[in-house]
C-alpha cells in the first residue's frame, strides 16, 4: 500500500512540473515572458545557435546522473558543468536577445578538453 501512495505522489509531482514548464515555455513563445529555457535532458541541437555541446552517448549518461545527493567526482562534476555552460551559451544566443547584451560575448567552457572529446566526457562520467 505504501508504495502505492509514494508512486502517486510522485507521479502526481511530474504531471504538475511537466504542466509548469509546458505554461512557462508556452508564454515565451507567445511573448508573454521574454526569457528561454533549457533543462539537464535539453539537446543543444534544438537551439538555432549553438557551439559545441553533449549529445549521443553522453547525453544520454547525463540524463541518468544520480540525484542521490552523494559526492560527485571532478571529472563528473566538469562534466556537469560544461553541459550546463553550453545548455545556457545556446539559449541565450537562441532566444535571450531581450534579456542579455547583444551581440553576446564569447565564453569559455568550464573545460574545453571534456567538451570537445565526447571518450573522454564519457570517461569521467564513469
Amino acid at each position: 500500500m505504501v508504495p502505492r501512495l509514494l508512486r502517486s505522489q510522485e507521479v502526481i509531482g511530474n504531471q504538475a512540473l511537466a504542466l509548469r514548464k509546458r505554461w512557462l515555455i508556452s508564454s515565451f513563445e507567445n511573448k508573454i515572458y521574454d526569457g528561454t529555457y533549457w533543462g539537464v535532458a535539453t539537446e543543444i541541437e534544438n537551439y538555432s545557435q549553438h557551439g559545441t555541446g553533449y549529445s549521443g552517448e553522453v547525453l544520454a549518461k547525463l540524463r541518468e546522473v544520480r540525484t542521490d545527493l552523494n559526492v560527485f567526482t571532478p571529472g563528473e562534476q566538469l562534466v556537469l558543468m560544461n553541459h550546463g555552460w553550453a545548455l545556457t551559451d545556446a539559449a541565450l544566443r537562441s532566444h535571450g536577445s531581450a534579456v542579455v547584451t547583444s551581440p553576446l560575448p564569447p565564453g569559455q567552457p568550464p573545460d574545453a578538453r571534456l567538451l570537445n572529446d565526447p571518450a573522454e566526457a564519457l570517461k569521467a562520467l564513469g
